[in-house]
């Protein structure tokens, strides 16, 4: 009987770390299913704190399988170990609840900051009818800019046309007059230039004979 119970015990104690194991897996992944963020809030030594003791039951129910005369104590060791395994997923699962309300007290105090798009067009609505109604008090008061301006300035613009076209001749004939006497300008500053190259020239001959 004894030796049946010290076969019983690993046994058990095998089913008793693969149902923490599994209890503690669903939690993370609950946790992890309601918010991404709940990993950056947990560190990494805390879940190697969290796993580490049930990797190392099931490492010494495979020594306890070879020993069975150590069962006692294993059964001491193993006890302990999944107190401090509940310990741990108590402590995890308390800091992830308490991430998950700080992230939803985040999210809603966003959704009270924004600004609704019927807000939005309502304020553009309300801009565009005040510019309208400046725009119509400026033509009020100066309704000469639009209704008298313009059309003089298309009047004004059409007679300087037609003059251009009355004195045609006189117009060619005064270009005419022009480009003549700009031709006698050019030339005779080519002539002045030709002039004082040539006294340079003569100038440093000079030169040359006074200093040999």
């Amino acid at each position: 009987m004894l030796q049946q119970r010290e076969k019983m015990q690993p046994k058990r104690a095998n089913e008793g770390g693969r149902k923490l194991l599994m209890g503690m897996t669903s939690r993370t992944i609950y946790a992890n299913s309601s918010l991404d963020g709940l990993l950056d809030a947990l560190s990494k030594s805390q879940f190697r704190c969290l796993f580490e003791p049930v990797i190392s039951i099931l490492h010494i129910e495979s020594n306890a399988k070879k020993n069975n005369g150590k069962s006692s104590g294993f059964t001491t060791e193993k006890q302990e170990i999944f107190t401090q395994c509940r310990a741990n997923a108590t402590e995890v699962s308390r800091k992830g609840i308490k991430h998950l309300d700080a992230a939803k007290q985040h999210l809603e105090e966003l959704r009270n900051q924004e600004i609704g798009l019927d807000k939005k067009i309502e304020d553009m609505k309300l801009m565009w009818e005040a510019n309208g109604s400046n725009l119509k008090a400026v033509l009020q008061v100066h309704p000469a800019l639009v209704e008298d301006l313009f059309p003089r300035r298309k009047a004004e613009t059409s007679a300087a046309a037609d003059r251009l076209d009355e004195h045609k001749v006189e117009r060619e004939g005064s270009l005419k007059t022009f480009l003549k006497h700009a031709n006698t300008h050019l030339s005779r500053g080519r002539e002045h230039e030709k002039i004082a190259t040539d006294a340079r020239a003569l100038i440093k001959n000079y030169k040359a004979l006074l200093t040999g």
